[in-house]
């Protein structure tokens, strides 16, 4: 089995929305620590605003990768044309 990508993520959600997050957590909850504690200071308070950014993404799931694949369409529409 293939390791998953960052463009997996948008047909994963809907097959496997569960590890789809988990992908996303996986490779993204460190940096997003870092860069949120660059402005806070606070290391507890960084990684709580990290959770509650990663509730959010899970409550809009839906919502947050329809708008992704609609990206992804109209990126590739202009592309094509350019071609």
């Amino acid at each position: 089995m293939r390791s998953l990508s960052t463009e997996d993520c948008p047909s994963l959600m809907w097959s496997s929305p569960e590890k789809a997050l988990e992908y996303i957590y996986d490779n993204y909850y460190e940096m997003m620590c870092n860069l949120v504690y660059r402005i806070i200071k606070d290391s507890a308070v960084s990684e709580d605003i990290v959770q509650d950014v990663f509730l959010e993404i899970w409550r809009k799931r839906d919502e947050i990768f329809i708008k992704l694949i609609n990206w992804r369409l109209i990126l590739g529409d202009l592309a094509e044309t350019k071609h």
